[in-house]
């Protein structure tokens, strides 16, 4: 299997939550047999040896943008006006509601 992953920060350059987060998924799946390629938006002061990384100031990266209401840590009011429509909340209660909803 292979998988494409998109982040802003990977270690050893940005080492919180989502960072260290990224860094057990990927060595997990590959250890797997996951083939995972990770994409950033910078590139890393060291590649790790297990996936292949990807920055996007690579010479042969195209950008397209696209509009989306989706940005990180958006609030539910914020949400709200620009999909103008009431969600109830952006997220559910709990993790389980948001996975049925």
């Amino acid at each position: 299997m292979r998988v494409l992953m998109f982040g802003w920060e990977f270690p050893p350059d940005n080492s919180g939550g989502l960072g260290t987060a990224c860094l057990g998924l990927t060595k997990a799946l590959v250890r797997q047999g996951t083939d995972v390629t990770f994409v950033l938006p910078f590139r890393p002061s060291s590649l790790p040896s297990f996936m292949r990384l990807l920055s996007s100031d690579l010479a042969d990266v195209e950008f397209k943008t696209i509009y989306s209401p989706l940005t990180a840590y958006i609030s539910a009011a914020a949400y709200q006006r620009i999909t103008k429509r009431d969600t109830g909340g952006v997220y559910a209660p709990s993790l389980i509601e948001e996975v049925l909803r």
